[in-house]
């Protein structure tokens, strides 16, 4: 029965089935539900025509299903789903029939659906978790056996894992199960383990670890790992140029903290973004003097509304103008003139006024940091 239903389905035409048409709903309801309807599908030349043929393969997917037939069960059950919302509570459950008798690619796909809900079934978290740890079981088992698609659905489940998409977030889990699937030489996941050490989100960037799993990873045939393995090289150049800045601008190179806080802010040393540390640095070359780091730390306080960080902002603008630091980078100085001409709007002249005198009056510290007074 099997057999002959992935007959009808090798040569079965996509563009004569449409989910949304009445036609082929109420023909798929009608095979669910009605007796007469079964027993035409029975009755059916081998090759019909190719807008029955979906149903033909359908009806006998699900008698192979009823005798004990796991494979057909879960292909029964992933073609119902294909069909459309009307028939996905269904699907589910047809699913779960074929989990029961043992199919791991319904358990995962039952898990996954139930995990996020879909049209016409809502979530269940409960369900969901029941069979994904069952899938889990008999994964780990399976793969021991070399089963080939046991080794991939490792990798499938490693990644549900990590994105949350049919089991709450755990790295941990994603490592054990790729790592499960590498042990018995699956060069994807590999290279997966060493896109894990490389990225650095999600576990501590690791250059070495990384570069071992993607040395793995190429001897075991994966073509990716080379590719994997430049980028690794640019990743460790980018932190070691950032580590090195970051060292010379907290011994007071505020050269050194401008261009970090560019790399954070921008990405042009390769470098990921983050507005966050951009905004720190660019204040880091503000306070050691930089007037364009001045200008940058400005700008950003002049966005927000409080008035403390609207008056630190006039502070940094005007102090940028003033001498010596205007006289070391005059362009710095009528980039800060023209963003204060913006700000002088939103602060009122006896507030400006009070602030200017603060700044005729700032000095460095006795380590060369600035800092601006209490605006109050």
């Amino acid at each position: 029965m099997r057999a002959l239903a992935h007959a009808l389905l090798e040569d079965f035409d996509e563009e004569h089935f449409d989910p949304s048409s009445k036609r082929h709903v109420a023909d798929l309801q009608a095979l669910l539900t009605d007796p007469v309807a079964q027993a035409a599908a029975r009755a059916l030349p081998v090759r019909p025509k190719a807008s029955a043929r979906r149903n033909h393969a359908l009806y006998w997917l699900r008698e192979a299903a009823r005798q004990g037939d796991a494979e057909a069960g879960g292909t029964f059950a992933s073609l119902l789903f294909r069909a459309g919302a009307p028939f996905h509570a269904a699907s589910l459950d047809a699913f779960e029939d074929a989990a029961r008798l043992g199919d791991l690619r319904s358990m995962l796909a039952l898990g996954r659906a139930c995990w996020h809900g879909c049209e016409g079934a809502s979530p269940d978290r409960t369900r969901a978790s029941t069979w994904l740890h069952e899938a889990r079981a008999r994964l780990e088992a399976a793969a021991g056996r070399d089963d080939a698609f046991a080794v991939h659905a490792l990798i499938d489940l490693g990644q549900m894992c990590l994105r949350g998409e049919a089991c709450a977030v755990d790295v941990g889990a994603t490592l054990r199960l790729w790592q499960q699937a590498a042990a018995r030489g699956q060069a994807r996941a590999m290279r997966l383990i060493g896109d894990l050490y490389a990225d650095g989100r999600v576990v501590a960037f690791d250059a070495d670890a990384a570069a071992q799993w993607y040395g793995r990873a190429l001897a075991a045939g994966d073509s990716f790992a080379k590719h994997a393995l430049l980028r690794l090289a640019a990743v460790r150049t980018q932190r070691l140029r950032r580590a090195e800045w970051q060292a010379h601008a907290l011994a007071g190179d505020a050269h050194a903290a401008l261009q970090l806080a560019r790399g954070f802010e921008t990405g042009a040393d390769g470098g990921d973004l983050d507005v966050d540390e951009a905004a720190n640095w660019y204040r880091v070359a503000a306070r050691r003097g930089h007037p364009l780091g001045m200008v940058e730390t400005g700008k950003r306080l002049a966005a927000q509304s409080s008035p403390a960080a609207q008056g630190e902002a006039w502070f940094w603008l005007q102090l940028a103008q003033c001498a010596p630091w205007s006289q070391t980078m005059p362009a710095a100085a009528l980039l800060a003139s023209a963003a204060a001409d913006r700000l002088s709007r939103q602060l009122a002249t006896g507030r400006r006024r009070s602030i200017d005198a603060a700044v005729v009056a700032v000095r460095p510290d006795a380590q060369g940091w600035i800092d601006p007074p209490a605006l109050g």
